[in-house]
């Protein structure tokens, strides 16, 4: 009797020690909330909002070439994010990063529209990623531009989502 009370018993700590872990996380909540000019050091990346523009046309990769417009009915959304690697033990080349718009109630999510990523005028960096074009270095901030094309009817009803590779979400704000 006191193996088998002995043994539920273990069965038990083991149970809750393995749950408390993932009971005290909240999936979907961000690790901060940017808004533009704001920054938040999380996980050993300092992140600023520099810009979250909503518009119509958005400038060129080339100054030379018009104005980038979206499809009819659309707005064009660009979302650059400054960040800063102060931790030497985050791997640079695993750094890696996706950004989602999603509307007020979360029923609604836009991923990055290649077409307007290459077309529109926007910093190097792409997916907060190490690369050739833009390389990440310790301590110094980089840009790092998302644009995405989304209906005219969701504009000012817009967030932004930066998750992180084996890391934290940020929600970014207009």
């Amino acid at each position: 009797m006191l193996t088998a009370t002995a043994a539920a018993a273990a069965l038990i700590v083991a149970g809750l020690t393995g749950w408390y872990p993932y009971a005290n996380l909240t999936p979907g909540r961000p690790a901060a909330t940017l808004q533009p000019g704001a920054s938040a050091e999380v996980e050993g990346v300092r992140y600023r909002l520099d810009r979250f523009v909503v518009a119509t046309s958005l400038p060129a990769e080339d100054p030379k070439d018009p104005p980038v417009v979206g499809p009819a009915g659309s707005a064009l959304v660009l979302v650059v994010v400054n960040q800063t690697v102060l931790d030497r033990s985050v791997r640079l080349d695993e750094h890696l990063c996706d950004m989602t718009l999603v509307d007020d109630d979360g029923a609604n999510e836009w991923w990055v529209d290649s077409d307007y990523t290459t077309l529109a005028a926007r910093p190097a960096g792409y997916g907060c990623a190490d690369s050739d074009e833009a390389p990440l270095r310790y301590g110094v901030g980089q840009d790092t531009g998302f644009s995405f094309a989304v209906p005219a009817d969701a504009v000012g009803h817009l967030s932004a989502r930066l998750q992180v590779s084996h890391g934290p979400t940020l929600a970014l704000r207009p």
